[in-house]
């Protein structure tokens, strides 16, 4: 079984222990320190970058 790549907002703050409306505004803004693929109405975060920006990188 592969693990996903990309999670939703909801799990990436979780992951962050940022809220989900900071997610989102970075979504919106662009202003984050990692950029999300915005998919429909939805942003996923990808499961790299979230690693990277626990790991201080």
């Amino acid at each position: 079984m592969s693990t996903p790549k990309t999670v939703l907002t909801e799990d990436a703050a979780e992951l962050l222990k940022l809220s989900k409306e900071t997610m989102r505004r970075w979504g919106r803004l662009g202003n984050g320190p990692i950029k999300p693929v915005k998919v429909g109405r939805k942003f996923l975060w990808r499961l790299e970058d979230i690693n990277r920006l626990l790991a201080g990188e």
